[in-house]
């Protein structure tokens, strides 16, 4: 599914740095998986509920270079369409995941700068 994104500038070149001083990218990405959660939270509260499967299907995913939430699987295949609309079909969207990650952001904002410092004062030296 093609997403909304929200971009945290110089990550990778924080992933670079922290790399070369000899940090675990381990806890890296633990950071995004555990900003990934507080947005999936958020996101799924906001997600158009019939049966319960969409909300149930948003879930944030744990990598070195960002953190993603997705929404939808093989199971529920309509959660682009219910997150960006179908025009032609009348179907207007909720954005439910951009608007997770806009009510939370203070939230997840906050908890990535805390781990991001953890992990700079790791650094020998810092």
């Amino acid at each position: 599914m093609a997403g909304a994104t929200v971009e945290v500038r110089g990550v990778r070149e924080l992933a670079r740095t922290l790399r070369q001083a000899g940090v675990g990218l381990e806890q890296l990405k633990d950071a995004h998986a555990k900003v990934s959660q507080i947005v999936a939270r958020g996101a799924a509260v906001r997600a158009p509920r019939v049966s319960g499967a969409l909300a149930g299907s948003v879930k944030g995913t744990r990598r070195q270079s960002a953190a993603v939430v997705r929404a939808g699987n093989g199971r529920v295949p309509y959660a682009g369409v219910q997150n960006f609309g179908w025009p032609r079909r009348h179907i207007r969207g909720t954005h439910f995941l951009q608007m997770g990650a806009q009510t939370t952001r203070a939230h997840w904002m906050a908890e990535y700068e805390r781990e991001v410092e953890a992990l700079c004062r790791t650094v020998h030296g810092a």
